[in-house]
């Protein structure tokens, strides 16, 4: 179904081949240190609050502004460091993703770490179809897509955040959200349902639109 010419599949990166709860939590509590928080109890919060300060408000904390800079440098700076990369956890086949033709597009800040870490996960052939976006803005993706495809081509983007979804104001794009990611994709579809002409599927993740015929 997702070959030949015209045909182009998408992917996210984090969140969606690979699971970065962990290294979410990690970085986030290294600087909070709130005593007992659980991921699992991090994961609920974040998908409800979204916001690190709300999260951490939550608790009763009191954040000056001032720290939560601080923090959000640090989790910048923490977020692609090699010990925390680490953390991500491979959940995608990868047998039946090399059988598409496929890109993905990512958004780091440190490309060259990106890099250093597929390769120690011996995933060397993502190299030359990964393309680094820099962070900032949420119209990054929908702006790449459109410089590099035409809409006679027919695009599959599978993500699992905003900037996924809003490749589907394209005319003709189809979006699938997953929901191994950060964001809770029925929030996102309701926050932008009247943005998007996109036809927009949601599964449980990506091995599920691996299996999708």
């Amino acid at each position: 179904m997702f070959r030949g010419a015209g045909i182009v599949v998408i992917f996210d990166l984090d969140g969606t081949l690979l699971d970065v709860w962990e290294r979410y939590f990690t970085v986030f509590n290294s600087w909070w240190n709130i005593k007992g928080l659980s991921i699992q109890t991090y994961i609920k919060l974040k998908r409800e609050l979204s916001e690190d300060i709300l999260i951490v408000r939550s608790f009763g904390i009191d954040v000056p502004l001032s720290e939560y800079h601080r923090y959000r440098e640090y989790k910048h700076e923490k977020l692609e460091a090699p010990e925390y990369l680490e953390l991500d956890k491979e959940i995608v086949n990868w047998d039946k993703l090399k059988k598409l033709d496929f890109i993905v597009l990512t958004i780091r800040r440190r490309a060259e770490a990106l890099y250093q870490e597929l390769r120690r996960r011996k995933l060397d052939f993502l190299i030359h179809k990964i393309f680094v976006l820099e962070p900032g803005n949420k119209l990054a993706k929908l702006n790449w897509v459109s410089r590099n495809y035409t809409h006679s081509d027919e695009i599959y983007v599978v993500g699992d955040s905003e900037t996924d979804l809003l490749v589907g104001k394209i005319p003709g794009v189809k979006v699938v959200l997953v929901n191994t990611g950060l964001q809770d994709p029925a929030k996102l579809v309701e926050k932008y349902r009247n943005e998007i002409t996109a036809q927009i599927m949601v599964l449980e993740s990506v091995n599920d639109f691996l299996e999708y015929k």
